[in-house]
């Protein structure tokens, strides 16, 4: 008698993960000018948002390609496509551009710990 085929949760008739297909679709669009049109233009209007440090990875794939390292962002691509399914890996829009490099402050952990070492832990942290 044969057995019937049965779909694992998760998956697709195939067999496959469900985000499989998608995340093949993903990995093939994403190096096309088609495909990375949205992510150049993100970068250039800096109009982004990212929540979390995954979120900025197809920004890194448009940014190495547009700097000609087209190599590097075939690997990111092939180290992130089997999560497409899964994880977002795009920023979310914004209504303003992120802060430039002028609003980073850099300081030595040295001028730093001298301002720290004046302070008073309250009661229910220390």
């Amino acid at each position: 008698m044969p057995s019937a085929t049965r779909t694992e949760p998760g998956c697709a008739s195939d067999g496959r993960p469900s985000g499989f297909r998608r995340e093949r679709r993903v990995a093939r669009s994403l190096l096309t000018d088609e495909g990375l049109a949205p992510l150049w233009s993100l970068l250039d209007s800096g109009r982004y948002e990212v929540r979390a440090p995954e979120e900025a990875a197809l920004l890194c794939v448009a940014w190495l390609v547009r700097a000609g390292e087209t190599g590097a962002a075939a690997a990111l691509v092939e180290e992130i496509r089997p999560f497409a399914g899964e994880v977002r890996f795009a920023p979310h829009p914004a209504d303003r551009p992120v802060p430039g490099p002028d609003a980073v402050h850099v300081c030595t952990a040295a001028r730093i710990a001298l301002p720290l070492a004046g302070l008073r832990l309250a009661a229910a942290v220390a």
